[in-house]
C-alpha cells in the first residue's frame, strides 16, 4: 500500500478516535455539577458514532481491493506446462 492511502485511511481513524476522548476533558468546567448518566450517553454515542466511520472505511477499503484486483473477461484456459 501506498503512503497515500496509509493516510487516507490512518488519518480519518486517529481523529474519530481522539476527539471523543479529549472534549469532555476540555468541555467541564471546575466545580460544575456533571450529570454522569448524560456524560456516559454522550460516550457512547460518540464512540458509536467513530464505530460506523470505521466500518465505512473498512468496507470501502475491501470494495476497492475488490474492484481494483478483480480479473475482467477471465476466460477458462489451460495451464502451459
Amino acid at each position: 500500500m501506498s503512503i497515500k492511502l496509509y493516510a487516507f485511511v490512518l488519518a480519518p481513524l486517529l481523529i474519530a478516535f481522539l476527539i471523543p476522548i479529549l472534549a469532555p476533558a476540555f468541555a467541564q468546567e471546575a466545580g460544575e455539577f456533571v450529570n454522569r448518566k448524560i456524560e456516559i450517553w454522550g460516550l457512547f454515542y460518540k464512540f458509536m458514532t467513530a464505530a460506523f466511520i470505521v466500518g465505512a472505511v473498512v468496507t470501502g477499503v475491501i470494495v476497492f481491493i475488490i474492484s481494483h484486483f478483480n480479473e475482467k473477461n477471465v476466460k477458462k484456459r489451460e495451464v502451459a506446462r
